[in-house]
This record gives structure tokens, sequence and C-alpha cells, in this order.
């Protein structure tokens, strides 16, 4: 018969492991597309295939994005004195998460970076797209530096 002792030593083996091997493995659900880093280098391309998958237990680490449209508000001051202030709602889905990934990170770092685009490097092109104030070459020009970012614009409702 095992001792006490033994049995112990036993059982805490026995979950030590199980706790590594839960840890090891992560579920991607339908909607959701992944990216696998190992100390902050992506090691995978992107994943997107629904159902549990294996990474290395705290190597690597899980790095989710929706597949989904995505909704998020933009705050644009204008070009004074040639455009006004506008409030806009953007409708996106990241089509390329490792560009995504190595360019903004997080979801909620891309009305920042929308912001950015809009205030300072918007207003400072030489062009008479600018002059116009047309809403339409706003929106053309997100939609051309957000493609390097890996997403893509599916609407943009502005008011002012």
């Amino acid at each position: 018969m095992i001792n006490k002792k033994k049995w112990s030593i036993v059982l805490a083996a026995i979950l030590f492991i199980a706790s590594i091997v839960y840890e090891s493995v992560y579920i991607i659900n339908p909607d959701e597309q992944i990216i696998l880093t190992r100390f902050g280098k992506i090691e995978k391309g992107t994943i997107k295939e629904p159902g549990y998958h294996i990474k290395l237990y705290r190597i690597d680490q899980v790095v989710r994005y929706p597949s989904k449209q995505i909704m998020a508000n933009i705050e644009f001051t204008g070009c004074p004195p040639r455009m006004p202030a506008y409030h806009a709602t953007m409708s996106f889905i990241i089509v390329d998460p490792i560009d995504f990934f190595c360019t903004i990170d997080t979801i909620e770092s891309l009305p920042v970076r929308v912001s950015y685009l809009l205030n300072e490097r918007y207003c400072n092109k030489k062009s008479d797209a600018i002059n116009d104030a047309s809403i339409s070459s706003i929106s053309s020009f997100i939609d051309t530096e957000l493609t390097k970012y890996g997403v893509s614009i599916i609407n943009i409702d502005f008011s002012g």
C-alpha cells in the first residue's frame, strides 16, 4: 500500500502536469483570427481555423483579433480654416492581422492612429483635395492609409 506522503507527491505531479497541458491549449472561435507570438515576435502566421490548438507553455502568447466588422469613433479637428471639425463613426475589418499587430497592435489604438493621420498628415498634405474639404477625399485618404496597417474600411459616417 502507498503511504500518504508518496500519494501526495503523485497527486501533486499529476496536477502540475495537468495545469501545464491546460495552459498549453487554446481555442480559436469561428469569429476570431489569432497570431502566436514568442517573446514578442510573431511565431506563426495568421491562424483562422476554429478549434483547439497547442502553444508552448508560458512562452507563446496568443494575440486575438476579431474577424468580423468592428466600429470605432474618430475625432478630426479639421484643417482650419479650410474645413471644420468632424466626428466620424468608422466600420472596419482587420484583413491582415500581422500588419495590424506590427503597426497598431491593439484595436483600441486604431481610433487614435486615424485621428493622428487626419489631424497631422492629411492637413499637412499639399493637395487640391484638401481645399475641396470634401468628405470623399477624407474617406479615400483614410482607406488608403489604413490599408498599410492591415485594415479595410467598410463604412465611414461623418457628422460635423
